[in-house]
């Protein structure tokens, strides 16, 4: 990851935020309720509250305390009420702000680049308005990814993981070599890397992630580099 910049991962959270705009300028009123699969708490209006108020929340000097779920459940609370049209004004005012500060410090570019570009294909899946899998933004959240498993995997003392995806090997955690997983052979009708970003990030079932052909010790690795519960529910995008 180190060779991703925070005026890099910025300007990628910049790109994600576009995106997002985008394809929410204008929506009709009906996609405010609809279900996001891939967080299941959430519906669509929820998503986007999350994703603008934290930029919000943070120019306006509240950031995340030692309770950091605490803190953002309630960016989400506090804007129940206000539509989706203002949440994107919201964030068409502080998100050039927040892209500054980020690109000023890794602290806030590594982890809401990722968080962002994730939650852009939730969005995505919500809505039924796929695209961008081979944005560049996919692949510096997979680069942040993998930096965030092998912390998981080296606390865990599980040993190294090695997935292959866009004629790559992407390294997690260290030591003895435990699971191996090549999505460039396994036969998907989407971009590997971008299937491998969804895999670990906990977008995709359990069902749907033991066929995919591993090496090794699963399902004990997949359980120590996720950092989040797997959906009860195939996630098809």
């Amino acid at each position: 990851m180190n060779q991703f910049s925070a005026s890099y991962l910025a300007h990628e959270y910049f790109l994600s935020r576009t995106r997002f705009t985008t394809l929410l300028t204008d929506a009709p009123s009906e996609w405010a309720t609809l279900p996001v699969p891939a967080c299941p708490a959430w519906n669509v209006h929820d998503l986007l509250a999350h994703v603008s108020g934290i930029a919000a929340e943070i120019v306006g000097g509240n950031g995340p305390g030692t309770d950091s779920q605490a803190w953002v459940d309630a960016i989400v609370d506090a804007r129940r009420d206000v539509p989706l049209d203002g949440l994107l004004e919201e964030w068409s005012t502080v998100g050039p702000v927040f892209e500054e500060m980020a690109a000023e410090t890794r602290r806030l570019a590594v982890p809401l680049s990722y968080d962002t570009v994730v939650h852009e294909h939730d969005l995505r899946h919500a809505i039924d308005r796929p695209g961008a899998r081979d944005a560049s933004g996919v692949m510096s959240s997979m680069e942040v990814a993998v930096w965030l498993m092998s912390n998981d995997l080296n606390r865990r003392e599980f040993g190294r993981i090695v997935f292959r995806a866009g004629g790559r090997d992407w390294e997690c955690g260290t030591g003895e070599l435990r699971l191996e997983l090549d999505l460039d052979d396994a036969g998907l009708d989407v971009p590997p890397v971008w299937e491998l970003l969804r895999l670990t990030g906990s977008r995709r079932s359990l069902a749907q992630a033991t066929i995919l052909p591993w090496k090794g010790d699963f399902p004990e690795g997949l359980a120590a580099l996720l950092h989040m519960d797997l959906p009860a529910r195939d996630i098809i995008e």
